[in-house]
C-alpha cells in the first residue's frame, strides 16, 4: 500500500513493527488517546505537521517548514534532529526525509484524527443541509427559522433574530416538505419527559386510564405488552409507540416530545435500566417519573 508522496510503501502487517514503540500502547487502548495527545502536546503536534509537510511536499526544506509552520529555522532544525533520533526522519543529501516508521506513525495518527472528527460530527449532530416541514408558506431563497413541533423539524419565515436559521431551497406550502441549505446556529429545545404509568394486575376503569394520561400532559402514548395495550385501547386511546417502545420513547423524548408510557412493573425495570445506561450519552437530558394507578 502506498502512502503520501514520499515513495515509501508498507503493508498493514508491518504496522506494529514500523510504528515507534512509544505510540503503540495509546493506539491499542483507546483510539482517542493519541488524538488528544496531538491536540494538547505541542511537541507531538509539531512532529505531526513536520511529517505531513515533508510527506506531501518531498522537496520541503527547513526554511520552508519554518515559514509554513510559523517557527524559527533553529526550532525546525532542533525538531529534525530529535525526530531523527526517534526514528521518524532520516538525514539524506537532500535534507531530512520521513522514514517508513515516520510515515507509518503519520498515517495512523491521520486515521485517528479522521475517526475523532467523524465521531464528533456524529455526536454533535452537525448538519449543513436537511429538510423540514413548512409551518407556513415559504418562498425559495427565503430565510427561515427552525423549531421542533411535536418532535418534527418545522420551518417558518424569519422576521427577526433566531437561534437557528436556514435558507429555503424551493417554494413550499404549509405542511409540505421544504429543503433547507445554509443551516446556521443551534436548534434550542427542551428534552421531553417520559411518564411511566404502571399497569396494575387488577382491572382499571377507562376513566382512570384517561385521567392518568391527561395528568401526564404527554402528547404521545407508548405501551409495552398486551396488558398495557389492552388497557389503553379499552379507554378509547391510541397507542402510537408499540414496537420497541422503550427505544422509540427515548428517541421521541430527545426531540422534545413528552411520552406517557403504559407498562407493567415487570417490564419497568428493563426500561429504567435502558435509560440509566444511556444517561451519559445521547439521552442525558431525558427525565422520567413513575406513576401508580
Amino acid at each position: 500500500m502506498y502512502y503520501g508522496n514520499s515513495s515509501i510503501a508498507y503493508y498493514h502487517s508491518d504496522y506494529d513493527r514500523l510504528l515507534p514503540q512509544h505510540t503503540i500502547p495509546a493506539l491499542m487502548e483507546d483510539p482517542s488517546t493519541e488524538v488528544r495527545t496531538v491536540f494538547r502536546d505541542l511537541r507531538t503536534s509539531t512532529k505531526f505537521l513536520i511529517l505531513y509537510e515533508m510527506s506531501i511536499h518531498p522537496e520541503t526544506k527547513a526554511k520552508d517548514l519554518a515559514q509554513t509552520l510559523g517557527m524559527t529555522l533553529q526550532g525546525v532544525s532542533d525538531y529534525e534532529r530529535t525526530m531523527k533520533d526517534e526514528g521518524l526522519l532520516d538525514k539524506t543529501e537532500a535534507g531530512y526525509r520521513p522514514t517508513k516508521e515516520g510515515v507509518a506513525w503519520l498515517h495512523e495518527t491521520m486515521k485517528q484524527l479522521k475517526w475523532f472528527a467523524d465521531d464528533g460530527l456524529t455526536k454533535l449532530e452537525i448538519v449543513q443541509s436537511c429538510s423540514a416541514l413548512a409551518g407556513s408558506d415559504i418562498h425559495r431563497g427565503e430565510k427561515v427559522y427552525l423549531q421542533l413541533e411535536k418532535g418534527r423539524l418545522t420551518a417558518y419565515p424569519a422576521t427577526g433574530d433566531h437561534p437557528s436559521t436556514a435558507v429555503a431551497g424551493k417554494d413550499a406550502g404549509q405542511g409540505s416538505v421544504v429543503p433547507l441549505e445554509g443551516l446556521d446556529g443551534i436548534l434550542e429545545y427542551d428534552p421531553g419527559t417520559i411518564t411511566f404509568i404502571i399497569v396494575p394486575k387488577h382491572p382499571v376503569e377507562p376513566e382512570d386510564t384517561k385521567k392518568a394520561f391527561t395528568t401526564s400532559k404527554a402528547g404521545t402514548i407508548a405501551a409495552l405488552g398486551p396488558e398495557a395495550i389492552s388497557m389503553v385501547e379499552t379507554a378509547g386511546l391510541n397507542v402510537q409507540l408499540e414496537f420497541d417502545p422503550i427505544s422509540a420513547s427515548l428517541d421521541a423524548a430527545t426531540r422534545g416530545v413528552d411520552v406517557a408510557f403504559f407498562i407493567t412493573k415487570t417490564d419497568l425495570g428493563r426500561a429504567l435500566e435502558r435509560i440509566t445506561e444511556d444517561k451519559k450519552g445521547r439521552f442525558a437530558g431525558v427525565d422520567y417519573r413513575v406513576v401508580d394507578l
